[in-house]
């Protein structure tokens, strides 16, 4: 069960991880900053992973669910904030539109408004997207923003990466609808890429919307 302060713990941990991310004078990345999950993540191999962190050796270390990830490194020098998973994402693939999503985001700061933060809170948040990292960690700080604003995991997933859905005339028209909404709101992160996601609450994975 979440509770109202597991829910304002996380929602202090995103201005703590904006406060602290790329741009300023001395750049670190958090991993993992959350009442609800725990990253674990390096640059090693699978079968290290487990030697390096002691927790998961514990036998009284329990969790209901576990999202697993390992990637190499292809076109990308390793460091700490590129390697996978993100905080609440881990991707295989890449974003084509990258640069066009990180304009549009930055574009729109200056309108946002928010139920769950105030407006001198919200400013503490931008940049939304941390500079000098992955696409991957791109879209993760996107969709932690969203989440942590107040839409489910699930939801803030299909705005960023919605399925084809302009000329699928077997939708349903309710689906649709969605889509069509939420196009107004957000574009699409398109590339050939898969997303795993997990907040605690839902763990669930999905491809871009070519099915690629």
């Amino acid at each position: 069960m979440v509770t109202n302060a597991a829910f304002n713990f996380d929602k202090l941990s995103i201005l703590l991880t904006s406060r602290t991310g790329g741009g300023r004078e001395y750049h670190f990345y958090i991993c993992s900053l959350s009442a609800k999950t725990i990253v674990y993540k390096g640059q090693f191999t699978c079968a290290q992973l487990g030697q390096f962190y002691l927790d998961l050796q514990n036998p009284a270390y329990l969790s209901h669910f576990a999202l697993v990830h390992s990637r190499f490194a292809t076109n990308t020098l390793p460091s700490w904030e590129r390697a996978q998973p993100n905080r609440k994402t881990c991707h295989n693939g890449e974003i084509n539109t990258l640069k066009g999503n990180v304009n549009w985001m930055r574009a729109r700061e200056g309108a946002l408004r928010s139920a769950v933060f105030e407006d001198k809170h919200l400013q503490m948040v931008f940049p939304v997207v941390e500079s000098n990292l992955s696409d991957s960690g791109s879209f993760d700080c996107v969709l932690e923003f969203l989440v942590q604003g107040g839409r489910s995991l699930p939801e803030a997933m299909l705005m960023m990466i919605p399925e084809a859905w302009q000329n699928d005339d077997l939708m349903d028209p309710a689906k649709k609808a969605f889509y069509k909404y939420h196009s107004c709101l957000m574009e699409p992160w398109d590339g050939p890429a898969m997303f795993g996601f997990s907040d605690a609450r839902y763990a669930g994975a999905v491809l871009d919307r070519n099915g690629m």
